[in-house]
């Protein structure tokens, strides 16, 4: 063990800190020290200390729990080598990703997380979270801020994603592929990372939605929810290059004329929006009416950098130059 090097482990929960309840579903159970104990002692490449933010499920995490974990780093900043968060897997990539953007690349996160509980036969959070303490320790991973360290890979916020609901191998890069690999002797970096915006703020606008279109939509449905719910941004899952039924595109277009910042995004897993279609409802048809396509960021992430950008009171044309850099 190197004493001089200080690693924090922040935890919040999810399925690595579970085990078996009453009824055998799982649920919260484990604590920090009792993460970190099941690893032995000679597998620490460093001293380890434990901050306990939580213990709770990734779908109750929110956005004010993201704003606490940046607090909690950067007022540490100083004290340690790096920062492990140990989450729940379900929405671990909106609180990589909301982290990436709001933290510099000095500081090095890793967030990990595991797919099995703790009492099931070959549970995986052990080794994902002595891979992410090693990952922040390794002399490679130093400029790349924020990263995903599970199953043996290390994956950018920006690009990853849960693609499984039950395998260990769940969080892929699509498109893009792994920032690098732990192994047992080294950590090996085979990519740079896409990091394209920072916005140091503690601010978000809540009242932000998002919305799935879907096909024969009428646009019925998000005519109700413009009519009875106050919003100051939205986002849009539409199709392909950023396409939505002609209803559903006339109603964002009205939006945008009230001046709210409408986002359109894709359901697809891989490429970009893009003005490509000028017919009734297509993206270049939105573009040039106002809307603003969200190029490369897929619905949730856009969702959380449109909040971001919008607590910081960013002008409608700047947050069209930030998403137009994805």
């Amino acid at each position: 063990m190197n004493n001089h090097q200080k690693v924090l482990i922040i935890t919040t929960g999810g399925t690595i800190a579970m085990a078996k309840g009453p009824d055998g579903g799982d649920v919260p159970a484990l604590n920090g020290d009792l993460l970190i104990n099941q690893i032995p002692k000679h597998f620490l490449p460093a001293t380890v200390e434990v901050y306990e933010y939580s213990n709770k499920p990734s779908p109750h995490i929110t956005m004010d729990d993201m704003v606490n974990l940046s607090l909690i780093i950067k007022a540490n900043k100083d004290k340690y080598d790096g920062f492990v968060i140990t989450h729940g897997t379900d929405v671990l990539e909106e609180t990589a990703f909301f982290l990436d953007v709001v933290l510099p690349s000095s500081i090095k996160v890793a967030i990990t997380a595991s797919m099995r509980a703790n009492d099931d036969i070959g549970v995986d959070g052990p080794r994902n979270l002595l891979s992410a303490i090693k990952t922040i320790l390794s002399p490679e991973s130093n400029g790349y801020g924020v990263m995903v360290v599970i199953n043996d890979e290390i994956h950018d916020p920006y690009t990853v994603t849960k693609t499984y609901t039950s395998n260990v191998a769940t969080f892929q890069s699509p498109g893009f592929g792994m920032l690098g690999i732990v192994d047992d002797d080294k950590e090996f970096f085979a990519r740079a990372k896409r990091k394209r915006v920072v916005i140091e703020t503690e601010k978000y606008e809540k009242d932000v939605i998002l919305y799935k279109t879907y096909v024969g939509d009428d646009g019925q449905l998000l005519e109700t929810i413009c009519k009875n719910i106050n919003f100051k941004g939205i986002v849009v899952e539409g199709f392909g290059r950023g396409n939505v039924p002609p209803k559903v595109g006339n109603i964002l277009i009205e939006l945008a004329k009230k001046n709210i910042p409408v986002v359109v995004s894709t359901r697809c897993h891989l490429g970009r929006t893009l003005g490509v279609y000028g017919y009734e409802g297509g993206g270049k048809y939105l573009e040039d009416k106002g809307i603003i396509l969200s190029k490369d960021l897929k619905p949730h992430k856009a969702l959380i950098l449109l909040k971001l950008l919008l607590g910081t009171e960013s002008p409608i044309e700047k947050i069209k130059e930030i998403f137009d850099n994805f």
